[in-house]
């Protein structure tokens, strides 16, 4: 590891949360929005990590980022299903 894989880490890291947020907003958006909700986290990741395209390495990482937040995402969906907190149903047509 050389002195950048602090940073390297550290953009991971924030890609994760990033990538976790946006799925989270996504799910919350109304039925005809929350269908694509998979597409949050990859505009998040490729927002917050632009250098996506500079080498196989970064993407493999970026792979890695996505899977990681959408883990984190479930983790709290399911940590606040545990808590009796449910998501908002959509309004009857």
């Amino acid at each position: 590891m050389g002195a950048a894989a602090p940073a390297r880490r550290a953009g991971g890291v924030r890609a994760a949360v990033a990538a976790a947020l946006a799925w989270q907003v996504a799910v919350l958006l109304p039925p005809l929005l929350s269908g694509y909700a998979c597409y949050a986290p990859l505009g998040a990741v490729i927002a917050v990590h632009p250098t996506i395209a500079d080498s196989a390495s970064a993407a493999w990482r970026s792979g890695l980022t996505i899977l990681t937040g959408f883990a984190l995402a479930v983790g709290v969906r399911r940590g606040l299903a545990a808590l009796g907190v449910h998501r908002r149903q959509p309004l009857a047509a």
